[in-house]
């Protein structure tokens, strides 16, 4: 019953509802009419085995790994009842402790009770589960090593754990691969390894163009060495590829108002809003900043124009109430209490 319910769990092609799942017949996978067996509320037949033998880890491990099939599709939703998501996930866990405490040593129930406590800020515990996973060479468990001790500032141990998880990066996701190259880029760097710094976080801008962590890295990097070419370029580079993201602009803005160099945000304002036209996200940033440069420069009365631009291109997309219409502006009212 157990080898059947396993199966059933990890193998199935269609659910109904939770309560029926259907396996296929793997030599007719094309034809989805031929199941080869279908069984009906697995947690029951559990359930039934646990009343006879309280102490079974394997029951306990299926009836998470059942609940967990709920809890990934229940987690996409952003209408999900939230008291619902921890009713399911401290289900789970109660049963993945009781099958660890049994004697399973699982490489996804250690993964998923790792990510638990470190969800929880019990960074201690979440390691003890990750290395448990060490003998299976876990790229996953590697990352999450890789972002505790750098957490802890044990770069030498992130960096380390980094490098084993990229070694089978093909099991990470795009973002996973990006956080784990800049964790160990960022480790390289407090060690003292400057050339190997630069090679990891290029690598995560090739990775992913549109992510604006890597660049701001490089960028305080170069100013930190007055290397203000590369700065620049870097800016231009990275809001050319996201104009979304408000740390990028902000970025913009501090370099400009410390350099007086608002003849390059000028510029590069104006190539934004050349492919940023239809979007009321990007124009809207591209006011704001662009208000808060003149201000800068003592143009009170165009910033204010611009502003007020800003706020008409979010007035289409945000509800009068977000707090994006008082970030607009801010600069000003923050200067007036000074």
């Amino acid at each position: 019953m157990l080898a059947f319910t396993d199966n059933l769990l990890k193998n199935h092609f269609q659910q109904r509802a939770y309560t029926t799942f259907y396996l296929r017949d793997k030599l007719n996978e094309a034809d989805s009419s031929r199941v080869t067996a279908s069984g009906r509320h697995p947690e029951r037949l559990l359930g039934k085995l646990l009343e006879k033998n309280s102490g079974s880890a394997k029951a306990h491990k299926l009836l998470g790994d059942f609940y967990r099939l709920q809890l990934q599709v229940d987690n996409g939703s952003e209408i999900i009842d939230i008291s619902i998501l921890l009713k399911l996930r401290n289900t789970i866990f109660s049963h993945y402790s009781k099958a660890v405490a049994f004697g399973l040593n699982d490489v996804e129930v250690n993964r998923w009770m790792g990510i638990y406590y470190s969800d929880f800020g019990q960074q201690e515990i979440a390691r003890e589960y990750f290395l448990r996973n060490q003998q299976s060479d876990d790229a996953l468990s590697w990352h999450y090593l890789a972002r505790i001790t750098y957490r802890d500032k044990q770069y030498n141990d992130a960096q380390n754990y980094s490098v084993q998880a990229l070694k089978q990066q093909q099991k990470l996701s795009l973002e996973q691969q990006y956080e784990t190259l800049r964790i160990a880029a960022l480790s390289l760097k407090r060690i003292g390894e400057e050339e190997r710094f630069l090679d990891y976080l290029k690598r995560c801008i090739h990775l992913m163009p549109d992510q604006q962590d890597a660049y701001l890295d490089l960028i305080d990097h170069y100013l930190a060495k007055q290397e203000l070419t590369n700065v620049e370029q870097l800016l231009n580079a990275m809001l050319l590829h996201n104009a979304y993201s408000t740390p990028g602009f902000k970025a913009l803005e501090r370099y400009c108002s410390k350099s007086g160099d608002f003849a390059f945000a000028d510029k590069l304002f104006e190539q934004l809003m050349g492919i940023c036209e239809h979007s009321d996200e990007c124009m809207g940033n591209i006011y704001h900043y662009r208000g808060n440069m003149q201000y800068y420069q003592g143009l009170i009365d165009q910033a204010k124009k611009q502003w007020n631009i800003s706020k008409r291109y979010f007035a289409r997309i945000l509800p009068e109430n977000d707090i994006k219409f008082r970030e607009i502006g801010a600069i000003s009212r923050e200067s007036s209490m000074k």
